[in-house]
């Protein structure tokens, strides 16, 4: 059977056994239940343990970006963002195929690469990550590798990429250095597989990770021009999705966004941890579904025979996304009724206790590319009303770890 603990509070190095008499202003009102399987499950009340006090509050100080002027600063299309121990911040422009780093004061350092097929040279570039050496690696999707880059901004190598299944996806890499690459593949009949994850150190793939199937809702809609089709497969609005995010430590977090449920798996592909919050769904209103169906119908008038209005559900899902800081906590941006309000993260900590709301004092893209968070400050992109993007840096303030 399973058991159930109630408990305030605890530091990430904190004992739950110990929990009964610890001290704190304010108490955690969820339960840990443990599973016959090992599995640790977390139920999370809609309350956090933050009062007015206690709560960190992000408050902007750094912003990058320029609609004239600097040229390092004027970006096309910002695709990823990553930071280094040293504060750097790498900005990846999928339109100029190249990364241009700036330092902790947003002074631009350096331009790192272009398009190209050459060594360092990117064709397809849409992934950063920067490691606890400095090192910053760039995933180039078309090219099929990896590029490393030393904390100068020299080429240490292109690494080659597995040829399984179809584009990887690079979700992430943990402090060691490991990155990990997400595939699809699909048996002789074209159905999906599981989704495998390898992971990539020293040069080489040396772990895969299989983790339970998901398949999206999809439109599959077909384009006649001339004597020639062209198949699109069009995710359903309002649908699930399926989000992965690696942890310091190596294991990997997953989320399927119709419910507000997030699955740790370790290297092995055991689920070690699962985390719930109490959640009330957002309806999908007339308006949001007219809106979502009007861009299918403009982008593919000619091609309606094959969507089933009748798949777009009826509310939308709990979340956008999810990240993992360098500490160990999650941070999750969860849907709003209106996608134009501001938002706020939600925040749990390294167990999976929830601490209550980050408020941003900017709107971030929701999508793309993920935010970063390193100890006290989160990195991530916005656009004003010409929709400029730039990268912004808020400080969390109120944050004490151990």
């Amino acid at each position: 059977m399973a058991r159930s603990i109630v408990c305030p509070l605890l530091s990430f190095a904190g004992l739950l056994a110990a929990c009964a008499d610890a001290p704190s202003p304010t108490v955690w009102e969820g339960r840990v239940d443990s599973l016959p399987s090992g599995t640790i499950v977390v139920v999370n009340p809609a309350r956090g343990v933050w009062d007015s006090a206690t709560a960190w509050r992000a408050v902007e100080d750094l912003r990058i970006g320029s609609v004239e002027g600097d040229e390092a600063a004027a970006f096309g299309r910002i695709a990823a963002l990553a930071v280094d121990p040293a504060g750097r911040i790498s900005v990846l422009d999928q339109q100029a195929q190249e990364v241009r780093v700036f330092g902790p004061d947003g002074t631009h350092i350096r331009t790192i690469g272009r398009k190209g097929g050459g060594p360092g040279e990117f064709a397809g570039a849409d992934a950063l990550w920067a490691d606890a050496t400095g090192r910053l690696w760039v995933s180039d999707r078309t090219a099929r590798r990896f590029s490393a880059f030393d904390s100068a901004g020299v080429l240490l190598g292109d690494h080659p990429r597995s040829q399984a299944g179809f584009f990887p996806e690079f979700i992430g890499g943990s402090a060691t250095g490991d990155l990990w690459d997400a595939w699809l593949a699909y048996d002789a009949a074209g159905e999906p597989l599981d989704k495998v994850l390898r992971r990539f150190t020293d040069g080489a793939y040396r772990d895969t990770l299989t983790l339970p199937r998901f398949v999206e809702a999809q439109w599959q809609v077909v384009r006649r021009q001339g004597t020639s089709t062209m198949q699109f497969n069009l995710r359903v609005p309002f649908t699930a999705v399926e989000l992965l995010a690696v942890e310091p430590l190596g294991g990997v977090w997953r989320a399927v966004t119709n419910a507000y449920r997030l699955t740790r798996f370790d290297l092995r592909g055991d689920s070690t941890r699962v985390v719930l919050r109490e959640h009330t769904p957002i309806p999908v209103s007339a308006a949001d579904r007219e809106g979502a169906l009007r861009r299918y119908r403009t982008d593919f008038a000619d091609d309606l025979g094959a969507i089933d209005e009748s798949l777009i559900p009826a509310a939308k899902p709990a979340m956008w996304t999810i990240v993992v800081d360098d500490l160990g906590y999650l941070w999750v941006v969860p849907y709003t009724a209106d996608d134009r309000a501001a938002i706020a993260f939600d925040v749990f900590d390294p167990e999976g206790r929830y601490l209550g709301a980050v408020p941003t004092p900017v709107t971030p893209q929701r999508l793309r590319p993920r935010p970063v968070v390193r100890g006290d400050a989160l990195y991530y992109v916005t656009t004003d009303e010409l929709d400029v993007p730039y990268v912004v840096r808020v400080r969390i303030e109120g944050r004490k770890d151990p």
